[in-house]
């Protein structure tokens, strides 16, 4: 559901920002946790989810794991959202769950909003 709720949001930062430098790249952690997974079960989901940029499979995990859930002591969410700057720093973390500019819930806008000015701030930045 985090991935159908937040595919909205990934697609338009890809649509606005990709001219400015954003690159933006779903990766796919299967649940239950690793296991196989084949590349057209994943075409599928971007089918689906109507990403709009490309999605790597990260099918034992050691991604998720290094990025995220192996470094933050409040990583409770697989489906964080990582911004990571031109120099691979990891700059900002929305920590999991759905978030939109229309959503419903105020946290879920809150997040949108942070994500887009964190996005923004990064973009301004000398290469």
């Amino acid at each position: 559901p985090y991935c159908r709720a937040t595919a909205p949001s990934l697609n338009e930062f890809h649509d606005a920002f990709a001219a400015g430098g954003l690159v933006v790249i779903g990766m796919y952690t299967p649940k239950p946790r690793p296991r196989s997974v084949s590349v057209d079960e994943v075409r599928g989901y971007v089918k689906t989810y109507g990403f709009a940029f490309p999605v790597a499979v990260d099918a034992d995990w050691g991604a998720l794991r290094g990025l995220w859930l192996d470094g933050a002591p409040d990583a409770s969410f697989t489906s964080a959202t990582l911004l990571i700057d031109r120099r691979g720093i990891l700059r900002h973390v929305q920590k999991g769950g759905a978030y939109a500019k229309d959503a419903s819930n105020p946290k879920a806008r809150q997040d949108y909003e942070d994500m887009r000015e964190s996005i923004v701030a990064l973009l301004a930045e000398s290469p």
